[in-house]
């Protein structure tokens, strides 16, 4: 959480294009995260840990449209960041 704090626009706003052309098929919720919209973000994070431990690309691109909207200064973001980040395997982290 402090790295999206501390994250430069520079930074935030290569982000948002790099997640810009990407797309999870079964879920259309990502484009409106990677867009940053925090609630789709949220949801999206929540939806896959109660998943379980499951770690792959999915996750990680989850995990940074999350980041993003915590870097942007979106609050909820920054805390369901939080809470995900202690589900994470330590060996991510």
């Amino acid at each position: 959480m402090e790295a999206a704090r501390l994250a430069p626009a520079a930074a935030r706003e290569q982000l948002a294009r790099d997640l810009a052309p990407i797309a999870l098929l079964d879920d259309r919720r990502f484009a409106l995260a990677a867009a940053g919209c925090p609630q789709a973000a949220i949801g999206l994070a929540l939806d896959r840990i109660r998943r379980g431990p499951v770690v792959d690309i999915r996750s990680h691109l989850i995990l940074a449209a999350l980041w993003r909207c915590a870097a942007d200064g979106d609050a909820a973001a920054a805390a369901a960041l939080a809470v995900v980040k202690r589900r994470v395997p330590r060996t991510l982290s």
